[in-house]
Parts: structure tokens; sequence; C-alpha cells
């Protein structure tokens, strides 16, 4: 028997979804500073997911001898070390991707 409901993300929609989850949760309260002119943070992260999907997904490598940085722009995010936000990206470390990539 399939216990799957309609609307279940499977495959790549899911990672893209958890992705997107896991990057706005990443810029909760940074709203004032993103969201000047046309921009939203929702449109900055649409951009990011479209990156992801396109680009990152695809080279994603999670073994443990490939830990290493990645890099997600955000236009107009301000430097903070402490949130993880550097030179206008958000890092993304080995425990984000298992965060997003883990099933819910």
């Amino acid at each position: 028997m399939n216990n799957r409901k309609i609307g279940d993300l499977l495959g790549s929609s899911y990672l893209n979804e958890n992705f997107r989850k896991h990057l706005m949760s990443r810029l909760k309260g940074e709203e004032a500073d993103l969201n000047v002119g046309s921009h939203t943070v929702e449109s900055l992260v649409e951009v990011a997911v479209a990156d992801f999907e396109n680009v990152r997904k695809r080279i994603l490598d999670i073994t443990p001898r490939n830990i290493r940085k990645e890099y997600v722009n955000i236009t107009g995010l301000k430097h903070n070390p402490a949130k993880g936000f550097i030179n206008g990206s958000v890092i993304f470390k080995r425990y984000d991707d298992k965060k997003f990539l883990a099933p819910r």
C-alpha cells in the first residue's frame, strides 16, 4: 500500500524545497536589509534555488573526504560572521548540507 499523500515532494523537488526552507530559515531576521526595491527575501531565495537546481545540486558531494564550504550569494546581505554571512554570501558547511538533505 502506498502511504504517500498527493503533493508529497519526491527526489529533485524534495531537495529544492528543503534547500529553500533551510535558506529561508538562515535569512530569518534579515528582511529589513534584503527587502529593497523589487527584491524580497523570497525573490532572492528563488534565485539561489534556481542556481542550486541548475548548478550546485549536480556537483554536490557530501562524502566525508570532500568537506568544503559553499557560498550562496544573496544580493544585499550584510556581513555577519556569527550568522555565517560573509561578503554577501550565506556560507553552507557540511552540517548545512546534511540538514537540508535529511528526510523530514
